[in-house]
């Protein structure tokens, strides 16, 4: 039809190439080919020189991080940190959610002066802030909410932050 039109066979000096892509089918919907990436995060002597670390408080170690996160990465445990404090008040927190949304919580605490949970309570004290706040993402890509649990509680004792009645915040 092409060729036999004159006008068609003006537009179209050569037939075009016709192609058909195949349809996915069920392996290609069930299997990756790229793997999640996954974090090494460790303990370190102070004078190693890595990408992010933080120092741990009373001990000449500091905590190592290996990935880069975003405030959109979802399934991480965090470390909010006062720059305000001397002593460097940490709380240690876990979400499934995206970061940004779990922080837009804490924000929303600490503007509406709800002492209710650490965080709130440390930073609606007097000459505290928003300003005052760090977040850092310690670690991600959890396959198990129970897993990031574990590395939660883990990330608590490490940095010290257990508190009677299990509540992870140090001096906060």
């Amino acid at each position: 039809m092409l060729h036999t039109d004159t006008r068609l066979k003006q537009i179209f000096p050569q037939l075009p190439l016709l192609s058909y892509r195949q349809p996915p089918n069920l392996s290609k919907m069930i299997v990756r080919s790229i793997l999640p990436k996954t974090s090494k995060a460790d303990v370190k002597p102070a004078n190693t020189s890595c990408k992010d670390q933080v120092a741990i408080l009373n001990t000449q170690k500091v905590y190592t991080i290996l990935d880069h996160y975003l405030g959109a990465s979802s399934n991480v445990v965090y470390m909010i940190t006062c720059t305000r404090c001397s002593t460097g008040g940490r709380y240690i927190g876990e979400t499934g959610q995206k970061l940004r949304t779990r922080m837009n919580h804490h924000r929303h605490k600490i503007n509406n002066k709800s002492c209710d949970t650490p965080v709130g309570q440390h930073f609606c004290s007097q000459n505290h802030s928003l300003r005052n706040m760090q977040v850092l993402i310690l670690k991600g890509n959890f396959k198990t909410e129970r897993e990031r649990k574990i590395y939660e509680f883990k990330c608590m004792e490490l940095f010290n932050t257990l508190r009677q009645g299990q509540v992870s915040c140090h001096t906060m």
